[in-house]
């Protein structure tokens, strides 16, 4: 089937079916103004059409197809009919200029969405009009009767979807009636947004499709409460207190709901992603919960939020972020989940009040299934002697940054990151036991500004003690299991 008058507004893309005059948004068929003009007309008995007979109405519908047609080629191409339809055409003329009528666009798509950016309906309207320095919608009719609540429905949801669409107020809805060669008129009906949202509300609860209308209704049409695409939150415009992220959001959008008056966000299932910086100060938000995985925590995507007391990141979280809790003043509870995989360090600065797990000297964060997750700092500074948690994968950076006591490092073999500058200005290193194998050891990811923690003489772990034969620096417990031996095989 040819499909023609493809176009994108606010990141959907309509298909116009020239063949059946139907409508497809981002894949999938909504109904028509036409549609939703019929279906109120029988629920309310606006027209008496139904006593005509259909052979009366299609020819009807043909004709008035052929007008349109000719109008559109004389505004568009000034191109004027040769044959047929003359009389209309020089009423259409006459009615021009009596009005002082000019035609700014011919045949414009629009599209309506729902609350949730959800396509509700389309249309293509006759024209774009100017007239004393206003602008309005013409709808052209071929029609022997003018039923006004039909104009006034049809109009008003044009004028909807074309200030939704485009961002332009209307000022004035119009309709020119040519009827063969006697009866000619331009006619205009109020805009009445609330009216028309209401009749539209009532519609669509027949639908198999749910929508949401009522922050619009409350706020106008160009605003949506969410702006998605492609199922990603570009941005909310709400002043709710608690919300659940739409169903058809699976990312969250960088700065979607920064400086937002929200309290409480549920995040619900088909969200894998927050991008950077998207609930950046939202100083009142207090509880986000999460119905479902997320695999990756944006930059500062949750700074500021002094309000914040307590975070619970779902398990199956890869990625957590630079900064992506930093300064939230409130915050004392995290628990990250052992799923995490990519750690870039300090995400949670400056979270005076969070509360740690502590091991010997340390302090970390984590999960009751790992409470020593990430090594975040240490307590005592005039220690000699470092060593790590056997359950610690990262070392967050600066963790121990500006400690020149520390000679020893006994790293274990779970260690994966050590986060920049985590042992920046540790001047004194002088040995590294690492328990695990050269392999393993090689496998770590270091950080810059590091460098005297890898400058110091490293030693792997052998099981075997003085048996294991491998050129390198290794080192075993002695028989007590407390005393190290060294043992150098150049």
């Amino acid at each position: 089937m040819k499909k023609n008058n493809v176009t994108y507004i606010h990141h959907h893309k309509i298909e116009y079916l020239d063949e059946t005059h139907s409508y497809i948004v981002d894949g999938e068929e909504v109904p028509s103004v036409s549609t939703l003009v019929e279906l109120a007309s029988k629920k309310y008995s606006w027209d008496d059409y139904s006593l005509i007979s259909q052979d009366v109405l299609d020819n009807a519908a043909k004709e008035g197809t052929i007008m349109h047609k000719i109008i559109e080629n004389y505004e568009k191409y000034d191109v004027e009919p040769f044959e047929g339809f003359i009389d209309e055409f020089n009423n259409y003329l006459s009615l021009k200029e009596k009005y002082g009528i000019k035609c700014l666009k011919n045949e414009q798509i629009v599209l309506f969405c729902d609350d949730y950016d959800k396509p509700i309906y389309c249309g293509r309207l006759d024209m774009i009009i100017s007239r004393d320095f206003s602008k309005g919608i013409c709808d052209l009719k071929r029609t022997s009767r003018l039923y006004e609540d039909k104009v006034f429905f049809q109009l008003n949801l044009y004028s909807l979807a074309y200030t939704q669409s485009y961002g332009e107020n209307i000022d004035f809805l119009s309709c020119i009636r040519l009827y063969k060669a006697s009866i000619s008129e331009y006619v205009e009906t109020e805009i009445d947004f609330n009216t028309t949202i209401n009749h539209l509300r009532e519609l669509i609860v027949d639908f198999d499709e749910k929508y949401e209308i009522t922050h619009m209704l409350n706020n106008g049409p160009k605003e949506r409460l969410y702006e998605i695409s492609n199922g990603k939150l570009i941005k909310y415009n709400g002043s709710e207190k608690e919300i659940t992220v739409p169903n058809n959001v699976r990312i969250i959008g960088k700065k979607s709901f920064s400086f937002s008056s929200l309290e409480c966000v549920n995040v619900s299932s088909n969200v894998y992603k927050i991008e950077d910086e998207a609930f950046e100060l939202c100083k009142d938000l207090k509880r986000v919960t999460f119905d479902g995985v997320i695999d990756s925590i944006g930059v500062d995507a949750f700074s500021y939020c002094d309000s914040l007391e307590s975070m619970i990141i779902p398990n199956g979280i890869k990625k957590i972020c630079y900064d992506a809790f930093a300064s939230c003043k409130s915050l004392k509870k995290i628990l990250i989940p052992n799923s995490i995989k990519m750690f870039e360090g300090c995400f949670f600065h400056d979270c005076k009040e969070l509360l740690y797990n502590e091991f010997e000297n340390s302090l970390y964060l984590g999960d009751e299934e790992n409470p020593y997750l990430i090594l975040s700092s240490i307590k005592d500074y005039e220690i000699s002697i470092f060593s790590t948690n056997e359950r610690t994968r990262f070392i967050n950076c600066y963790a121990l940054a500006d400690n020149d006591n520390v000679e020893i490092v006994k790293l274990n073999e779970s260690v994966e990151y050590i986060g920049e500058a985590a042992f920046a200005e540790c001047v004194n290193i002088k040995k590294v036991y690492y328990f695990g194998n050269e392999k393993s050891r090689n496998k770590i990811i270091v950080r810059s500004n590091n460098d005297f923690l890898l400058s110091a003489k490293w030693f792997c772990f052998t099981k075997n003690g003085s048996k294991e034969r491998k050129i390198g620096n290794w080192w075993y417990y002695d028989t007590d299991g407390i005393t190290i031996i060294e043992k150098c095989i150049n």
